[in-house]
């Protein structure tokens, strides 16, 4: 039976060539799409879930009123990661701030960077990264600095640079203490090398009201939990944000943080 339609469907092509042409070349092209639309979707979905434990890993956000209306903000004031940090449900907290116009200069080279950060030491708790050289404990020293694979091999030509001196700037020196795999292509974050962060505040009514200072003296956040999060979450972040700025004044001014999916 399966010899008769063989049989039968060779002399149906071969009477009908073109319209046997055309239902091929459509079921090729549908056959594509739905590929290249599955791998679109599968990158897409896959940003940010290489973090280790990464369903635990939140970006805080903020709101504040800025002339009459309510805007959303990807960073909050700098004082906002301690504070969290208090809640027995918080693990880890980081901060990140990109520094502007920086270069780097090793002996008589000079190199842009565009994507230096400045962060605290537990980044590396909270978010995953690849270590090549080096450790965890690399921005534990007041100097550190780690640098990428990329930006490691153009400033040396080699991986193998712990140690190494490099001034931000022509001012700051910073002692390499690790070196990293480049940032991944479904991340959202993207860094060429990282510095302690030293900007240090304290939550008061000015660094949420007043613009220029709100923008200065914040940071992006990122907090790691120890188990899923639940509603009492925020009866105790308004707490903490009470013993420094009350909550009528904060509605007044409509400022609130909320908690992101690393994953969203």
């Amino acid at each position: 039976m399966l010899k008769n339609y063989l049989i039968t469907s060779l002399r149906h092509i071969r009477k009908s060539k073109v319209n046997f042409a055309f239902k091929l070349g459509g079921l090729s092209l549908a056959l594509f799409s739905f590929l290249a639309i599955s791998i679109y979707v599968s990158y897409q979905w896959s940003f940010d879930r290489f973090h280790e434990d990464y369903e635990n890993v939140y970006r805080v956000t903020s709101e504040r009123k800025d002339n009459e209306a309510i805007e959303k903000y990807a960073i909050t004031p700098l004082s906002i990661g301690p504070l969290l940090h208090q809640l027995p449900e918080i693990q880890s907290t980081a901060r990140i701030r990109y520094a502007n116009a920086t270069y780097l200069l090793y002996k008589n080279k000079v190199i842009d960077c565009e994507m230096l950060i400045e962060t605290d030491s537990s980044l590396f708790d909270v978010l995953t990264f690849q270590f090549i050289k080096g450790d965890k404990n690399a921005l534990k020293n007041p100097n550190g600095m780690v640098l990428t694979r990329t930006l490691a091999q153009t400033i040396f030509g080699t991986t193998d640079v712990l140690q190494k001196v490099i001034s931000i700037n022509g001012q700051e020196l910073h002692e390499v203490t690790a070196v990293i795999e480049d940032s991944q292509p479904n991340s959202h974050l993207f860094v060429s090398a990282m510095v302690p962060i030293r900007v240090q505040d304290e939550l008061n009514l000015n660094s949420i009201v007043d613009p220029v200072a709100f923008s200065d003296q914040s940071a992006t956040l990122y907090v790691r939990f120890n188990r899923p999060i639940d509603d009492s979450l925020s009866s105790k972040v308004e707490k903490l944000l009470d013993q420094h700025v009350k909550k009528s004044i904060r509605a007044e001014h409509g400022f609130s943080v909320a908690f992101q999916p690393l994953a969203d």
